[in-house]
């Protein structure tokens, strides 16, 4: 027996017939990356809901703005 064929009992709909074990295999890993990678933004989600924030994740970067001493602010008006 294959692993494609065992992990074939796990899967439905099962792949196009002719589909390469390796092609089936790679789109189950697939798969199961994108389940995971949801399933971890939505626990991410529900604990900073119920938490709050991280204390020691790195904040977001702020994006400097200028404080009206840019074209067009107070100090270019006749």
């Amino acid at each position: 027996m294959s692993l494609a064929h065992d992990v074939l009992e796990f899967v439905a709909p099962p792949p196009p017939a002719g589909t390469p074990a390796p092609e089936f295999l790679w789109a189950v890993q697939a798969e199961r990356r994108r389940r995971d990678e949801v399933r971890l933004q939505r626990d991410d989600a529900l604990r900073a809901r119920v938490l709050g924030a991280d204390p020691l994740q790195p904040k977001p970067p702020q994006l400097w703005r200028p404080s009206g001493n840019s074209p067009g602010g107070p100090c270019c008006r006749n």
